[in-house]
């Protein structure tokens, strides 16, 4: 009887507290909501891609600060994509122009992506060349070359 009345309360502790983590598991107003995994880039409605979509792995960049990349973000609001309206969402280049060049979606995302890269790999190699330190601990470098993001289909 006495082993029935614990196996009864661990049943009920299991039970509540289940209920009490999904109450507080559960999303309101205000949360803010990271994508994990990978999110694919694709060219805008309209535009016929000349290359293969972007599988881009989100969830590989978050020892960087949010801002580096959404950089008009308040910090608190939620976060909207590189081509939402007014920010890079034009569809085409602008000759002679170089704001109008940085609202051009391709524009936006091959200077900040390809830009970090090439920062990253040349940061590797001043580390490498440094032979004060031991064991350099390199930097995770991203792709540079447009295959290497965009694969041939």
């Amino acid at each position: 009887m006495h082993k029935v009345r614990i196996l009864v309360l661990c049943l009920m502790m299991v039970v509540l507290s289940g209920g009490l983590y999904n109450g507080f598991a559960q999303e309101t107003e205000g949360d803010l909501i990271v994508p994990l995994g990978t999110i694919t880039l694709s060219a805008p409605d309209g535009v016929e891609a000349k290359k293969a979509d972007v599988d881009f792995p989100h969830g590989v960049h978050f020892d960087y600060n949010c801002k580096t990349c959404h950089h008009s973000w308040s910090g608190t609001t939620e976060v909207v994509g590189c081509m939402t309206s007014g920010c890079h969402d034009r569809t085409e280049v602008v000759k002679n122009d170089e704001m109008a060049s940085t609202k051009y979606y391709k524009e936006a995302f091959h200077t900040q992506c390809i830009d970090c890269h090439k920062e990253i790999k040349m940061k590797n190699k001043a580390t490498e060349a440094d032979k004060t330190i031991l064991a350099p601990e390199l930097l995770p470098e991203g792709p540079t070359g447009c295959n290497e993001c965009h694969p041939k289909d």
